[in-house]
């Protein structure tokens, strides 16, 4: 029920606002319902749980955990550490205030069946009159959908910042669960720098296995780097469909998971530099000319040299001989 009291009422406000409502309980549940939002009590003492059936919902259970513990265990292993520390963390200063506080957080939960749900969590630590904490109060919604977008904007930003940054001729995306970790292409032409589609990639048994053997080791050497976090810059050469030899030069940016911060995926920008060592080899074959006519020329003037020390020396013991 709502309860006018005309005595509340302001001068000047519209008829029939009194500017004080009272909600009943059931009119409070039924408007989080509508909004989703799940709602909870922790008892300090006892440490037990009761949830609203929209908590319920959002954990995918039929009814609240039996314990604090067990609510814990729903959290991932990468989130149940802050989410701890927020709820002790206002315990405590809550104990030395000997006042309320608050917390927030948004942490994951996983539902039956292995779903990972976002939730925005805010929860209030009451206390008695002599300010010791008796228990806690709180709200969760699914905020999700939300999380996703983010996700998904901050790996568009990325993906754009690496094209304008590399001029790649094509950039790619890998999740480093796959075990052939084949490419999705996301930005410019796999196929025309490669002369290869995914697919085929994925035919020859993963892209490790398009690179030239004595090439891989190189590779493979970086990869611990990149999995620590770490940007790196690769030349390397790959074998076509045709069995033509391409040079490829890949800058791959490692990308972390926002919560655990584990790398997760690689995004790379390629370009196809064949051309360019194709030169690079050429130049150093004139190098190495260029070396060779100069210490042919530096050993014919020494011989020459030698030569004339020779003939000279010839010619004195000649006079000698006639004299």
């Amino acid at each position: 029920m709502v309860a006018a009291r005309p005595e509340h009422s302001a001068a000047g406000a519209r008829p029939g606002y009194t500017g004080h409502v009272e909600v009943s309980q059931h009119e409070l549940a039924s408007a989080l319902a509508a909004v989703d939002i799940g709602v909870w009590t922790w008892d300090v003492a006892t440490r037990a749980l009761r949830w609203s059936p929209e908590l319920c919902a959002l954990f995918g259970l039929a009814h609240a955990p039996d314990s604090y513990e067990q609510y814990l265990d729903r959290v991932p292993a990468a989130d149940r550490a802050r989410l701890r520390e927020a709820i002790e963390g206002a315990l405590r200063q809550a104990t030395a205030t000997r006042a309320s506080t608050t917390y927030t957080i948004e942490h994951r939960v996983v539902v039956p069946g292995g779903e990972e749900r976002w939730l925005a969590c805010r929860g209030r630590v009451v206390v008695d009159e002599a300010g010791a904490p008796t228990s806690l109060v709180g709200t969760a919604v699914d905020v999700s959908s939300r999380r996703r977008t983010e996700e998904r904007l901050r790996e568009s930003e990325a993906l754009l910042r690496l094209t304008t940054e590399l001029g790649t001729d094509y950039v790619y995306v890998v999740e480093l669960d796959r075990p052939t970790l084949v490419p999705s292409i996301v930005a410019g032409s796999f196929e025309r720098t490669t002369g290869m589609t995914p697919a085929d990639v994925e035919a020859r048994g993963g892209w490790f296995e398009v690179i030239v053997p004595a090439d891989r080791a190189a590779v493979a050497a970086v990869m611990p780097a990149v999995l620590s976090g770490k940007p790196s810059v690769n030349e390397y050469r790959i074998t076509d469909p045709r069995g033509d030899v391409r040079w490829l030069r890949d800058s791959v940016r490692p990308v972390r998971d926002a919560a655990s911060g584990a790398v997760v995926r690689v995004v790379g920008g390629v370009q196809d530099i064949t051309e360019r060592k194709a030169l690079e080899e050429q130049l150093f074959q004139a190098q190495k000319l260029e070396a060779l006519a100069r210490l042919s020329g530096g050993i014919a003037h020494d011989f020459n040299n030698l030569l004339a020390v020779i003939m000279g020396s010839v010619a004195v013991l000649e006079g000698q001989a006639t004299s």
